[in-house]
């Protein structure tokens, strides 16, 4: 703007609205670069941007995505996310270690009082590898659409979903999440996902309009998940481990599953156990089962697979049936 007009120079301050900080925007590509140095460069050109910009005005979309874990940088991230508030951004990324998995116990402290007056114009947040601190007072993110948390741990079930009644896609992956019950129904929510989280106990969800919901269980003990009154559900996805003993009859109980079109399960099977002498709940209306089914195989006994079958009885208008080997 500068080489047109030299009083268009500062002219960008004022009409941007979409903030992306990632190593390609804000770090030069160079050979054999150290990772402390491009952690110094990202540092500087993300904040050197900001200082120079009007944190009054309104900003659409913020996204910082880079990898600063087991790094000393937390009074950057308050001042990251204290302009997100200040700026009421619409949707906010936040991600400390991108392209990774497993759990990080080196998290940052994610600053969410901050956001005790900002927090009515955020509609999607998406956190990685964070960790959050209650808050006395705190009334949530009233108008929030989309939330994605990843490795974060914290008060999750108290600071986010209270107040969350215009929720419509949630997901919560590798996380420390001990139960997630809801006080009152998410009549907007359409999308659940809760995959591989770590302690967790107890899952009852009030959704009536939900479509698709995911689970994933890496526990060694069952976790009690209810999906109650779904009249929209379309589809469900259950992961279990497959290394431990057999889950048939708890992947097929009653878990409000009862008026799913599409079913996927992932699950380990005994062949030694008996027949279906307990039979798990009926599918009125599912015309698609999926199975990835990890045998625990003895020669011997067949009267654990052949559960399988009992399955057809009980899903009186299936017309599809895939079965495919465990991992």
């Amino acid at each position: 703007m500068s080489v047109l007009s030299s009083q268009w120079r500062h002219l960008w301050r004022s009409c941007i609205r979409d903030l992306v900080f990632t190593r390609e925007t804000m770090c030069c590509p160079m050979p054999m670069s150290r990772e402390e140095q491009d952690r110094e460069a990202f540092i500087r050109n993300v904040e050197c941007v900001l200082c120079q910009l009007d944190p009054t005005i309104a900003r659409d979309k913020f996204v910082l995505e880079f990898k600063l874990i087991n790094t000393n940088v937390q009074t950057h991230v308050d001042r990251w996310v204290a302009f997100c508030a200040t700026s009421r951004v619409k949707h906010i990324v936040f991600n400390f270690k991108p392209g990774s998995w497993g759990k990080h116990d080196n998290s940052f402290n994610f600053p969410i009082h901050l956001f005790v007056n900002g927090a009515p114009a955020v509609r999607s947040l998406c956190l990685m590898s964070a960790y959050l601190n209650p808050v006395p007072g705190f009334c949530g993110f009233t108008n929030l659409r989309k939330l994605m948390l990843d490795s974060v741990s914290g008060d999750i079930q108290c600071m986010l979903l209270p107040a969350c009644s215009m929720l419509e896609w949630l997901s919560i992956v590798r996380c420390t999440l001990h139960s997630l019950t809801t006080s009152q129904p998410l009549r907007q929510l359409r999308y659940l996902c809760v995959h591989y989280c770590f302690n967790v106990q107890k899952l009852e969800v009030q959704a009536p309009n939900l479509n698709t919901f995911i689970f994933g269980s890496l526990e060694t003990h069952p976790v009690s998940f209810i999906i109650d009154g779904c009249l929209e559900i379309q589809e469900v996805t259950i992961k279990l481990p497959t290394w431990r003993s057999d889950l048939f009859y708890y992947a097929f109980a009653h878990h409000g599953m009862a008026n799913v079109p599409k079913l996927s399960v992932e699950l380990a099977i005994d062949s030694k156990v008996p027949g279906c002498a307990k039979c798990p709940s009926k599918f009125v209306n599912l015309k698609h089962l999926i199975l990835t089914v990890d045998v625990l195989a003895n020669d011997k006994y067949t009267s654990g697979i052949l559960r399988l079958a009992c399955l057809l009885e009980l899903s009186p208008v299936l017309n599809r049936l895939e079965l495919h080997p465990g991992p």
